[in-house]
């Protein structure tokens, strides 16, 4: 509800309804309320006009002697009144309790502030929402978001808006159903590697549909929420679907402490019996009294009144960590929420995320689906012995992906021995693949040295660029492969090894088989589960998450705050990027540090990837042979583009030099990197 005070505005001048034209020009010439002025007659004000109805009196009249006419649809209203407006009144004039004239405001006027008002109030009930909002128009563009959104996300609003939602977001839901009208609720979604729950809906204008709205929220935001539910009703079957798929047991107990519902994973060891209802209808605190379990976190909660934790332990000595949650309806306490982990498995869990954040820097980062099925096909066969061959160009992540199949293998306790095959020199690279004994060679360690194949011994050994391998070398590894032991150069005696064994190469191992340079017999050992990583430039979705990741990175390492543009991230990825993700890694360091600004811009970001001795010598223009005037002179815009680019650095001064405007550059520019997109 709005108030005549919220949409007045200053009382303007007031006349005599007798002033003559020229006492009213002096008068509205030294007001700064020129617009609308009042009539009064007798201390009460009849009537209204304004500066423009004057100045065409005026100018027909030509005279300035007589009275002025003047506008009569006019009403009086209290400052403190709900704003009504009447039938056919123009102009309203606000008094305060006293009678006093305070302030006017016409309808047009009114309207829009209310207008105005309650967009603010609607971006401030958003804003403040607890649940992330996205909307997008008809092509699943983002049109906008709150900051909720922007929160839940870890993204700004400038990096999103404008992109196809579709690419971003991994979802259950239909979207383009939503846009025939269909709903969906309570679907999971995942957005950069984030899990998240919402509903999907249609955003309508009338009837007519515009767009999609998603209303989201994170997994883990559950258990908080459950304090600020006004009234649980049907707690079992949501409690059931949100946890079905994980190890916690909910139990809910009323006020008394009797259980009445029961979802999730049930703790068979600690109930002794595998069927949930059996515990319908005991109460907790007669199962404390008779020492089945103590402590009960149900008597914890009801003797506080607030959220409690501990560990609760049968009369057998099985341990289960148990919170209970207090849920209020009225003031009243309803019923407690008691969500429970075996505490073993709560131990498994601190291990893991420890070894999470061990692993950090080696997590593979991806939003493509080609990356998905890589990563989901190496983890399965992680868990086999098999031999790995990755292919791909250098730079890829080839050992990013051989460290998570070792860390996702039952052997990820053991030694992971990484080997460039290319980095070590031919004359030592036979001693340092599979040792030497002492006294094999002049310079030999006395003692000897056990090889890297030794060193991998109940683990997994990566033989990056394994093409590099000479050939009598090649037959050493073939027996490796085949008879799990090894030689020591200069010894005699047989080692046996139990390894795994991961190779990469980024040439064609088949094609230098047909030349002669690779043994065959090798290459299908190699060759039992070849895995092909695309180069960056087949999967762009990929781009944006790891420049983030290399950002949130280097901003860690060398104590930066710094972000990207939304126009940077798309000139990222709009770059072919021949050296994949390794050059893309150099490339977010390089600006990190050389840009002096927290907000890395396009005109920064250009030069870097562009002016280089490789991108200048790459896709220069020449005619060879007949084409199309149109594709001619496209390839001409091009080249002329990126060589100014390199030589000036900013659009403006791009258009300054090839003589077209800025607007014309930028949209070239634009066309250039959706080509590549």
């Amino acid at each position: 509800m709005f108030y005549w005070q919220d949409v007045m505005r200053p009382l303007p001048p007031v006349l005599s309804v007798h002033a003559s034209l020229d006492d009213i020009l002096g008068r509205i010439c030294t007001s700064e309320e020129s617009e609308l002025f009042l009539l009064e007659k007798d201390g009460a004000i009849i009537g209204y006009s304004s500066y423009f109805r004057l100045m065409d009196y005026i100018r027909n009249t030509g005279g300035t002697d007589d009275p002025f006419p003047y506008e009569t649809d006019l009403v009086p209203v209290s400052v403190g009144k709900p704003v009504a407006f009447y039938h056919n009144m123009r102009v309203y004039v606000i008094y305060n309790a006293q009678g006093i004239p305070v302030g006017c405001t016409t309808r047009e006027d009114a309207e829009n502030k209310m207008a105005h008002l309650r967009l603010r109030e609607m971006k401030r009930t958003f804003d403040s929402a607890g649940i992330g909002l996205i909307t997008t128009d008809l092509a699943f563009r983002i049109t906008s978001m709150n900051e909720t959104a922007e929160s839940l996300l870890g993204l700004r609003q400038d990096l999103l808006i404008g992109r196809d939602y579709r690419s971003l977001i991994d979802t259950e839901a239909d979207l383009e159903a939503v846009l025939c009208g269909k709903r969906f609720f309570n679907k999971v979604s995942r957005f950069n590697h984030k899990e998240l729950i919402g509903n999907f809906s249609p955003v309508r204008d009338k009837k007519e549909i515009h767009g999609v709205i998603h209303l989201f929220y994170q997994r883990e935001q559950y258990e908080a929420s459950l304090n600020e539910i006004e009234y649980v009703r049907n707690l079992n079957a949501d409690l059931q679907a949100l946890y079905s798929s994980s190890n916690e047991e909910i139990i809910v107990v009323n006020h008394e402490g009797t259980i009445i519902r029961v979802a999730g994973t049930l703790q068979k060891e600690f109930w002794q019996t595998d069927n949930p209802s059996e515990l319908i209808g005991l109460n907790t605190l007669e199962l404390e009294a008779n020492s089945f379990f103590s402590p009960s976190v149900t008597r914890l909660v009801l003797e506080s009144g607030k959220k409690e934790g501990t560990v609760q332990t049968t009369r057998s000595g099985h341990k289960m960590w148990a919170v209970g949650t207090p849920i209020y309806h009225n003031n009243q306490l309803e019923r407690i929420v008691i969500i429970s982990r075996d505490i073993s498995e709560l131990n498994q869990l601190r291990e893991e995320v420890a070894e999470v954040k061990r692993q950090k820097q080696t997590a593979l980062i991806y939003r493509s689906k080609k990356m998905e099925v890589i990563a989901e096909k190496a983890r399965r066969i992680a868990q086999v012995d098999s031999t790995i061959l990755l292919i791909g160009e250098s730079g890829v992540g080839k050992e990013v992906l051989a460290t998570l199949i070792h860390q996702e293998s039952p052997r990820s306790k053991g030694p992971f021995i990484r080997v460039n095959c290319s980095a070590i020199p031919e004359t030592l690279i036979e001693s340092e693949l599979f040792g030497y004994e002492k006294g094999a060679f002049t310079g030999a360690d006395a003692a000897g040295k056990p090889g890297f194949f030794e060193m991998a011994h109940g683990g997994t050994i990566f033989l990056d660029e394994v093409s590099e391998l000479p050939l009598h070398l090649q037959a050493k590894l073939l027996r490796v492969l085949q008879e799990k032991e090894i030689i020591r150069v200069g010894g005699t005696k047989t080692f046996s090894i139990s390894i795994r064994v991961i190779a990469a190469s980024n040439r064609n191992l088949e094609e230098m088989v047909r030349q002669g340079q690779f043994r065959q017999d090798l290459y299908y050992r190699l060759n039992v589960i070849p895995i092909r990583i695309p180069p960056l430039r087949e999967r762009r979705e990929d781009i944006m998450s790891l420049a983030m990741h290399f950002l949130l990175k280097f901003n860690e390492m060398y104590g930066l705050n710094k972000n990207f543009s939304r126009d940077a991230i798309r000139v990222l990825e709009g770059y072919d990027w021949p050296g994949n993700v390794r050059e893309l890694q150099n490339i977010v360091e390089r600006l990190m540090v050389t840009s002096g600004r927290d907000l890395i811009t396009e005109e920064e970001v250009i030069p870097a990837l562009y002016d280089t001795p490789l991108s200048r010598n790459k896709d220069t223009f020449t005619i060879t042979e007949i084409m199309p005037l149109k594709d001619a002179v496209e390839k001409v815009e091009t080249e002329l583009i990126r060589l100014a680019m390199q030589k000036y650095r900013t659009a403006a001064e791009v258009a300054r030099v090839l003589e077209v405007s800025p607007a014309t550059i930028s949209r070239k520019i634009n066309q250039l990197i959706k080509k590549k997109s």
